[in-house]
């Protein structure tokens, strides 16, 4: 029942613009200061065979984490290649075709977005 709603309440977001191409700058406050970072996170490609990279245009990230979840809610093992401060890539030819949500979390600015793609067998 939770991987139902953590499902649902991931599907609201994204159709609400919270994903893919719609994003705002992200203000966190931490320990009374205002911080505002310019987050402009790319996927490509989209879709995907073999592997998704992520791209940070904007703002670089600090303490980046990303979790990946199957769309029925499960959490899939994800392997992490760091190329930069900017960009980073992640192996998905071993995942089952489908579509999944990418998290994107760091703690050191305190941003929190997902996104979704999708991967194909080619």
């Amino acid at each position: 029942m939770k991987k139902i709603l953590l499902l649902l309440v991931l599907l609201i977001f994204c159709s609400a613009g919270w994903v893919m191409g719609q994003q705002r700058p992200h203000v966190a406050n931490v320990n009374g200061e205002v911080i505002k970072r310019d987050y402009q996170v790319e996927l490509y490609p989209n879709p995907t065979a073999e592997v998704l990279n992520v791209k940070s245009a904007g703002d670089n990230f600090v303490e980046a984490e990303f979790e990946i979840i199957s769309l029925i809610g499960n959490k899939v093992q994800t392997n992490v290649e760091k190329i930069n401060d900017s960009e980073y890539r992640i192996p998905v030819k071993q995942y089952a075709a489908g579509h999944y949500i990418l998290i994107i979390k760091d703690k050191g600015t305190l941003y929190r977005r997902a996104f979704k793609f999708q991967k194909v067998i080619r």
